[in-house]
């Protein structure tokens, strides 16, 4: 029995290897408004409690601060909330209308995840992409909770995207995060 359960372990250890080094999340929504419109709602951090998954319908307990610079980089967002956690967001790149980066690190989490917003014209709308990539320890437990937090932050994604699209395009149901 005992071999039999070091055998499984040592199976699910080296399948863990199999997953990914790096945990990316991505979704891209095409928004019937133009980059200029758009980009002051993604480079403010003030904003993002407008459309964000992350806000006080998902954890009533929420609280946002903010420091830096008002907008691009510099602009530091920080928030705290029972279900959603405690972390930070530093924005460190933009250029308007069309690409905005951050950095962000949630709290008893050691690797930083970095964001970017690429704004894309099209003819007579724009496709924003949202991606959030985060580098994962060698271990096995690392690349599982990567699996997971894979997940997490693509639904956290799309329900954002969707607030941006309901914000942007006067439909007064914001989806609901999770």
């Amino acid at each position: 029995m005992l071999i039999s359960l070091l055998v499984v372990a040592a199976s699910l250890c080296a399948m863990s290897y199999l997953l990914p080094a790096t945990c990316v999340a991505e979704h891209s929504i095409v928004l019937a408004t133009p980059p200029e419109r758009i980009f002051p709602y993604l480079n403010n951090p003030s904003q993002w409690e407008n459309w964000s998954a992350w806000s006080k319908d998902s954890d009533p307990t929420l609280f946002h601060m903010y420091g830096g610079a008002w907008a691009g980089p510099g602009a530091r967002h920080s928030w705290n909330g029972e279900k959603i956690g405690r972390g930070q967001r530093i924005f460190k790149m933009a250029e308007a209308p069309l690409l905005l980066q951050y950095e962000q690190i949630m709290a008893g989490e050691t690797d930083t995840t970095i964001g970017y917003f690429r704004l894309e014209k099209l003819e007579d709308s724009t496709r924003v992409t949202w991606q959030e990539t985060t580098p994962l320890a060698d271990n096995p437990i690392a690349r599982c909770k990567g699996a997971w937090k894979k997940y997490r932050s693509e639904e956290e994604i799309k329900k954002g995207l969707a607030g941006l699209k309901s914000l942007l395009e006067g439909n007064p149901k914001k989806t609901k995060a999770a």
